[in-house]
């Protein structure tokens, strides 16, 4: 197989594996700071609209974005053990050809 089809495989396993933390960071991140607005809200009104958006939010990251970053983490770890593999197998098989 040529060379640039197992960088390229590198290359997506890399993608997606910032991909999957990049997702699971962006919910965490809003998350907390939509904690931090409630915290320090003013208005009943205020607490309120927080409030839902919270909870939409965690069910959000529960039901949606935890699986897609968790699948695409997985993905890109398939891909960098798969060019692992293409790049150790032909050395050790030239190792076991030579007597």
């Amino acid at each position: 197989m040529p060379s640039f089809l197992t960088k390229t495989h590198f290359l997506i396993g890399s993608i997606f594996v910032i991909l999957g933390v990049a997702v699971w960071g962006y919910g965490e991140h809003t998350i907390m700071l939509l904690e931090n607005f409630l915290h320090e809200s003013p208005s009943q009104e205020e607490v309120w609209a927080f409030e839902g958006a919270l909870r939409w939010w965690k069910v959000t990251q529960l039901t949606s974005l935890n699986p897609l970053s968790v699948v695409s983490i997985c993905i890109g770890i398939i891909f960098i053990a798969y060019w692992l593999v293409r790049l150790l197998v032909p050395i050790t098989i030239e190792r076991i050809k030579e007597p």
